[in-house]
């Protein structure tokens, strides 16, 4: 077992010995870093309801054991009828399958 003398030059002569010897450049960086991000906190641009534009969604229809024209006439009709109530929807593609 290394007496306490070995151990702690061992410690102060690694990359943490750096630190710990010189422990005002680390609280000096540390600092430093706090600030930065603090600044860049505050100005980011921030809005409490920001516009936020899709450019597509997509929904597919699937129902097993079933003709695809089928699931077209139930389904997938009756969620483009409701999809085109939708203010803001230029485009839409849909297609169903078994």
């Amino acid at each position: 077992m290394p007496s306490y003398s070995e151990l702690r030059s061992q410690l102060l002569s690694g990359f943490y010995g750096f630190w710990v010897k010189n422990y005002r450049i680390g609280i000096m960086l540390v600092l430093l870093i706090g600030l930065l991000g603090i600044s860049n906190l505050l100005s980011i641009p921030k809005e409490s309801s920001p516009d936020i534009k899709f450019g597509i969604i997509q929904i597919g229809t699937a129902y097993t054991g079933v003709a695809p024209e089928e699931i077209d006439t139930l389904i997938t009709s009756r969620i483009e009828k409701e999809i085109q109530s939708i203010q803001g929807v230029d485009k839409m593609e849909s297609s169903s399958r078994a």
